[in-house]
């Protein structure tokens, strides 16, 4: 059994505040579960955002890598490269950082699946995206995150695997939680939901979301 050094990259804030609250309970609860994985034997969650970063690093068991140059792909090289010695003893994984129905179970059983192939993607439930990206030991890792890139990864080399639907079922703003809902998602994740879902004024004002 492989163990896995997993990068999850988490972007800054949104613009909108509902979307900043949303964004940074379904991160939160990503991490969680990855962090609870028994077969990730290091976390690395990289960020364009240095607040966030200094945020993240408190309650969390990772190492918290701040990008340099702009864009998700380049980020994700950086924090693969900072993490270059366990490229030949632990297996490599880049997992995304809004999938607020993850279990430490559902990933261990990802990550079991993925180690059957030197290179693995697994696609998003649409389809058309990539929610977690592998190779083996000593085997690059080239991220091409981003639309379609389910087809990229597959031009790359990566073998197409399927994986549990707390995996598959990302989340990237309010019209992406019913899906996770139906799974059943972490504690802050639903918190926000339950209050995106009968919103009054005193109640939003003290989770910090919009008033209005």
């Amino acid at each position: 059994m492989l163990d896995w050094a997993v990068v999850v990259p988490v972007r800054g804030p949104r613009e909108d505040e509902d979307g900043c609250a949303l964004a940074d309970a379904v991160a939160r609860d990503t991490l969680e579960a990855v962090a609870a994985s028994a077969s990730v034997a290091l976390l690395v969650v990289v960020t364009d955002d240095a607040r966030l970063a200094r945020d993240l690093a408190l309650p969390l068991a990772a190492t918290v890598h701040v990008q340099r140059a702009p864009g998700l792909n380049r980020g994700i090289a950086e924090a693969l490269a900072s993490i270059e010695e366990c490229r030949e003893t632990c297996g490599r994984a880049v997992l995304v950082g809004d999938l607020p129905a993850l279990t430490a179970g559902d990933l261990d059983t990802a990550l079991a699946t993925a180690g059957e192939h030197a290179l693995a993607a697994a696609p998003d439930a649409e389809g058309s995206g990539t929610v977690l990206l592998t190779a083996h030991p000593g085997i690059p890792l080239l991220p091409a995150f981003g639309a379609g890139s389910a087809i990229r990864h597959r031009r790359l080399g990566h073998t197409a695997i399927r994986v549990p639907d707390g995996v598959r079922t990302d989340v990237d703003g309010p019209a992406g939680l019913p899906a996770a809902l139906r799974l059943g998602v972490g504690r802050r994740t639903a918190a926000i939901a339950r209050l995106l879902a009968a919103p009054s004024p005193a109640s939003r004002s003290r989770f910090g979301l919009a008033v209005g």
